[in-house]
């Protein structure tokens, strides 16, 4: 595995657990709360994969 994609790989769990924190902390229901925490790593995943094909690695 490339360097970019372990610090991608590295982002991409960061924000995850960043959203499972914000979930936890906000007394939403688990299910809602999951659906979230799935939209928001998807979310990422696009995010990198729109900037690696557009060249911008920053």
């Amino acid at each position: 595995m490339n360097l970019r994609a372990s610090i991608c790989y590295m982002v991409l769990i960061c924000y995850a657990k960043l959203a499972f924190v914000t979930v936890f902390h906000s007394g939403v229901p688990l299910a809602e709360g999951l659906s979230f925490v799935r939209e928001r790593f998807i979310n990422g995943l696009l995010l990198y994969a729109v900037k690696y094909r557009s060249g911008d690695y920053s």
